[in-house]
């Protein structure tokens, strides 16, 4: 609905794709369920996937400061914005992380 209303011109909208995060105050992320949390209860943490693949996260600050930055007017645009990641991530040229990226 917000996208059709979006498309039409009617409202102004963004969506933005974040990598993991993590952060003050954030209790429902991956780092946080799978080492922190197990850690706090005495069990040993986990890794989900696979051990030998780069996985990106950001701290909420900087997820907070992104998401202003999306906001400026050259930054706007009616498509999916992913979040910046770091450069040897974006050269991975993974097609799920590039689509509509223009960081």
């Amino acid at each position: 609905m917000l996208l059709d209303e979006t498309r039409a011109g009617n409202v102004q909208s963004m969506i933005t794709r974040p990598v993991d995060f993590y952060g003050p105050n954030a209790k429902q992320n991956y780092p946080y369920v799978t080492i922190i949390q197990r850690l706090k209860a005495g069990q040993s943490s986990q890794r989900l996937g696979k051990p030998n693949l780069v996985h990106t996260f950001i701290s909420t600050p900087d997820a907070g400061k992104a998401l202003a930055l999306f906001t400026l007017p050259d930054q706007a645009v009616r498509a999916p914005r992913h979040y910046p990641q770091p450069p040897e991530r974006r050269k991975e040229n993974r097609p799920s992380q590039t689509t509509n990226n223009r960081t």
